[in-house]
């Protein structure tokens, strides 16, 4: 009997209501330099009547490096993601959302530093790509870089879940989940996997710390492979009011994680009330720049102050640290001063509409 050659590069696409936007990421795939590679596109119950399905078919059946997963019900990316990390079969594996592509190397250039350095891991830059055309490439690091200190390693771990510069090593380049190639044997030897719960906010960042604390050698590379779509989005009436007690349900996830690491240092937490803080001023700025009414913005904000975690983070975290506008946010957040913080978070975003900026 014939042995099947198993690929080197597994890339997995989760594909929710995507059949517009499908042949994005599949085209940057064509037109990779190397050919040696498998694409698992797992279809995640779209609510369109089977065309993000038939769309994804359609590439399994003109090219056999495609495969066509579909999960039981709509799960969210993170468990899709799962289903294809169990059938992958490449030594590699890569992420690609289904409106993103890769630069035509990634997969040649990702590969050949991984065998160089031996490494388990290998993050690249990315660039955003805005609805307008402009483009804004996130390069945090200027040479290809070889990490294999543990204690370098496991601060770089935490750093999947700050914002703000809290750590002694400089802010690692690559922590996003998706400019990462992981190697196969580094996920299915240690059991890593996204976290089984549905539709979990930021579970690439639980992701992203899990696998660091498991790795001898990751290589950060400048060179930009990962180009993100910013689509339009439109901030309407059923803007999602629950969007920041998933923010804190995230980080309850994190903390036990991080408690769950027997070597983890004191002041983890911080790294984890930073994502919190993000996560305030950017559920803030959607829910006061939607439509809603004044008054239903001033009662979500309200009752959302309410959650415990933000009492913690104001009597504990070092807010003198913030950058000012950031601890006013915050400061008004927590203190229901509804018209001050208001009047930031919009003339802000109205200043930078005005000056064209991101």
């Amino acid at each position: 009997m014939e042995t099947v050659k198993s690929p080197q590069i597994s890339v997995i696409i989760p594909a929710y209501k995507a059949a517009d936007h499908l042949h994005v990421a599949v085209d940057s795939l064509l037109k990779q330099t190397m050919t040696d590679f498998e694409v698992i596109i797992v279809e995640d119950c779209s609510d369109d009547g089977g065309a993000t399905l038939e769309a994804a078919q359609r590439y399994a059946k003109s090219d056999p490096r495609f495969r066509v997963l579909q999960t039981d019900y709509n799960c969210g990316c993170g468990m899709a993601r799962n289903k294809g990390i169990k059938e992958a079969m490449g030594e590699y594996i890569l992420f690609l959302d289904a409106d993103d592509y890769f630069h035509c190397d990634t997969l040649a250039g990702t590969l050949s530093i991984a065998k160089k350095h031996n490494a388990e891991i290998v993050c690249y830059n990315c660039c955003r790509i805005y609805p307008d055309g402009t483009k804004t490439e996130i390069i945090t690091g200027a040479h290809e870089t070889v990490y294999s200190d543990t204690a370098e390693i496991r601060d770089i771990a935490l750093q999947s879940f700050y914002y703000y510069n809290l750590s002694k090593f400089p802010k690692f380049p690559g922590n996003v989940l998706a400019a990462r190639m992981y190697k196969r044997s580094l996920l299915m030897d240690n059991n890593l996997h996204f976290a089984e719960e549905d539709h979990l906010m930021s579970e690439d960042a639980l992701f992203a710390y899990q696998t660091m604390l498991n790795v001898k050698c990751c290589v950060y590379t400048p060179n930009t492979y990962y180009f993100y779509v910013q689509r339009p989005q439109s901030i309407s009436r059923n803007i999602n009011p629950d969007l920041l007690e998933r923010v804190v349900k995230a980080a309850n996830y994190f903390e036990k994680a991080v408690n769950d690491d027997p070597d983890t240092p004191e002041n983890a937490i911080y790294y984890i009330w930073s994502y919190v803080l993000l996560g305030v001023r950017s559920c803030t700025k959607q829910m006061f720049m939607s439509d809603r009414s004044m008054a239903f913005k001033r009662h979500w904000m309200e009752e959302q102050a309410e959650m415990p975690i933000f009492r913690t983070i104001y009597e504990n975290y070092p807010l003198y640290s913030l950058p000012l506008k950031h601890r006013l946010s915050f400061v008004n957040f927590y203190k229901k001063r509804f018209l001050p913080l208001y009047v930031m978070v919009v003339g802000q975003e109205k200043l930078r509409a005005l000056l064209g900026k991101k």
